[in-house]
């Protein structure tokens, strides 16, 4: 029996907001289907979202990818620090590219979660939009 899954992007998994679809072979559905990690990720994505009132609108207001990029090296960067049971240093910090209100790390597994799903918002804001809305005409 084949398995298939309809999606564009990660936000898809997320939203189910699209109509165009790709399929995703047998191989890639058991690996994203048998991966705990990506369903965090999938789900803080959608946590943002719902919860935090990101949406791909409001992503598509910046001029490039880099600060969702920055934002989830400070998260790992903090998963880095409290894995060697440091507190969260000055080299997290500095990367996060918002105000420092929204950084609020807490434990490596969590971090991580968000570091993906700003990941996953990187991607979807450069199939959206390429690296730089520039590129495009606007």
């Amino acid at each position: 029996m084949e398995k298939t899954l309809k999606i564009q992007s990660m936000s898809d998994i997320v939203t189910n907001s699209s109509d165009e679809t790709y399929m995703i072979d047998d191989y890639m559905w058991e690996t994203f289907n048998g991966s705990h990690g990506a369903e965090l990720i999938a789900e803080e994505r959608k946590r943002q979202m719902d919860t935090e009132g990101f949406s791909l609108t409001r992503d598509d207001h910046y001029n490039s990818p880099v600060e969702f990029l920055e934002a989830a090296i400070a998260y790992i960067q903090a998963a880095i620090d409290e894995c060697h049971d440091k507190e969260v240093g000055d080299k997290a910090k500095q990367s996060w590219p918002w105000n420092n209100s929204w950084f609020k790390p807490t434990k490596p597994k969590r971090d991580l979660e968000k570091a993906g799903a700003l990941v996953a918002a990187a991607i979807d804001y450069i199939e959206r939009n390429g690296y730089r809305r520039e590129e495009q005409e606007l």
